[in-house]
């Protein structure tokens, strides 16, 4: 059997680079936004992406696919055990990091 990890010479050639500042591992959409984020650090970095899958598609089964800043029975739940302040505190950061997503990852791939 052959090992999936033997790529030809063009394959290694084309999507490996020789040297790796980064390994991202997971092209969903944590793993392109993390990715991203790098890159606008220093555009200079050597990232690499991989994926158990031959495409990303951006939705994990892991968080089923989807975004959001929470439910409204997860907010109030969080106001109780963490306060207003903090809860407030806790949505903006959702909130930016759902615009920084939606201005930085094409809304047409992510339907």
């Amino acid at each position: 059997m052959q090992n999936s990890l033997t790529w030809n010479y063009w394959e290694r050639r084309t999507y490996l680079p020789e040297e790796v500042d980064f390994c991202i591992v997971g092209a969903g959409i944590s793993g392109l936004s993390t990715a991203i984020a790098i890159a606008e650090k220093n555009s200079d970095y050597n990232i690499l992406v991989i994926d158990g899958l031959h495409y990303q598609s951006l939705a994990s089964t892991r968080n089923a696919g989807f975004l959001c800043i929470g439910s409204p029975s997860e907010i109030l739940s969080d106001i109780d055990s963490s306060g207003l302040e903090r809860m407030t505190e806790i949505l903006e950061k959702r909130f930016l990091g759902y615009q920084w997503i939606q201005n930085n990852i094409n809304n047409n791939v992510i339907n």
